[in-house]
């Protein structure tokens, strides 16, 4: 699994990711060797693709926080619910969970589990063609 931004993403392909072409990149990722693909993007839901399906995510609305860490910390729990056996939907939806947890605390990798467990509660997980129909997460 691939984890990065959109920032990311546009530098690592010379490219902009803006639009369709967001999709394109992390499906391109794919391609050259990744089983998954996850591109973040601030604010905005985030984007996961395999071969064979993709989604849209959309973390909980939360007004203030701090985005240090953020990535990490969705990376971190999406490895850990991977590793328990668990499926990828979950771990997107974990990860979301722990994203958004981080976003709250300004202490990186300090949030509880009852707190992402909370958030995670509160992540949309959608079929990647509903991204332009999909509510913007607003302050994430």
């Amino acid at each position: 699994m691939v984890k990065l931004n959109d920032w990311e993403l546009a530098e690592y392909l010379a490219a902009p990711v803006d639009g369709p072409r967001l999709r394109a990149g992390a499906e391109l990722l794919l391609e050259r060797g990744a089983g998954a693909a996850v591109v973040t993007r601030g604010a905005e839901p985030a984007l996961a693709v395999t071969r064979d399906r993709a989604w849209t995510i959309v973390p909980p609305r939360l007004e203030r926080g701090y985005r240090e860490g953020c990535g990490d910390s969705m990376l971190g729990a999406m490895a850990a619910v991977l590793s328990e056996g668990r499926n990828l939907e979950a771990a997107l939806t974990v990860g979301a969970g722990a994203g958004a947890a981080c976003f709250l605390r300004h202490g990186l990798g300090s949030a509880k589990r009852p707190v992402i467990e909370e958030l995670a509660g509160r992540v949309e997980l959608l079929p990647a063609e509903e991204l332009s129909s999909s509510p913007q997460s607003g302050g994430r």
